[in-house]
This record gives structure tokens, sequence and C-alpha cells, in this order.
């Protein structure tokens, strides 16, 4: 099941205050095929949030471990933002922790 989701952020920097829209998916993947899904969002520059709740323990090894070497190879990103929830971004959207600053 995929739920497309479209936010709003402002530049709060700018003196124009552009505000431009991201789409960000998100998946609740049961097997490899779903795996599928994600990467595809990822190709078309979409975020991927990814919940595990209800995947089989087996099948999310398997999911995360071919969704991590394909976000690793063109360069995007892998977080885990819960204990069984995912944040995948493409090459072109920084993930930035407040608990880090």
């Amino acid at each position: 099941m995929s739920h497309i989701f479209k936010n709003f952020f402002g530049n709060w920097n700018s003196k124009h205050n552009q505000v431009r829209e991201i789409e960000i998916s998100m998946i609740k993947p049961k097997n490899l095929k779903d795996a599928e899904k994600i990467v595809d969002c990822l190709l078309d520059k979409i975020p991927v949030v990814v919940s595990f709740d209800d995947t089989a323990e087996e099948n999310i090894h398997q999911i995360l471990d071919f969704v991590h070497g394909k976000v690793y190879a063109f360069e995007g990103k892998m977080e885990q933002v819960g204990q069984k929830v995912f944040l995948f971004t493409p090459d072109n959207i920084e993930i930035e922790n407040a608990e880090e600053k």
C-alpha cells in the first residue's frame, strides 16, 4: 500500500519566501516486489517513508538489503526514524537531524 503526501516548505532565509512542493511517498512493504516500488520512487527523486510494522521479520532484512544497496549506488540516504520505520531519500534531498544541532 502506498500513500503520497504533499508538503509545503518555505525557504525562511529567502527575501522572496519561496515555497517549494515536496512529494513524499509512504510504503508498507510485504515482500521483495514492494521493495522495487521504493526504489522506483527514489529514482523519480521522491523521498519514501517505509514502515515495516506489518512485514514478516525475514522479509524486512531482504527488503532493507535490496533497497540499501540501490540507495548506496545512486548516493541516496537511509535513516531509521522509528523502531520499524525508515526514511529513504534520493541524492537531491538532505536529511537534517535537529537533535545533532
